[in-house]
């Protein structure tokens, strides 16, 4: 029963066959595109948010820390306390 009703079902043309992959590809390529979007938009979001906190705690630890105890004698340890600081905007 089901080749005899598979005789009279129109056939796809080729034409719109064609259509529906290039519409296809097009909806493909807009959602690479917003993903890259959001993609950059996340990245640009976690680098602002890095240099804000480490522009924060930098300003925190020299205020309250090396204005308070610094001392000209233990110059190495007060590098060594900002040797984080220093270090990692570069990781």
């Amino acid at each position: 029963m089901g080749s005899l009703l598979s005789i009279f079902r129109a056939k796809r043309d080729t034409k719109a066959l064609l259509e529906s992959i290039h519409n296809e590809i097009e909806s493909i390529e807009d959602l690479k595109e917003s993903v890259s979007k959001r993609e950059k938009n996340c990245i640009c979001l976690f680098f602002t948010a890095f240099v804000i906190i480490y522009t924060i705690s930098v300003l925190v630890f020299y205020r309250f820390y090396l204005v308070v105890n610094y001392s000209k004698q233990n110059i190495i340890e007060n590098l060594l306390w900002l040797l984080p600081f220093i270090v990692s905007p570069f990781m």
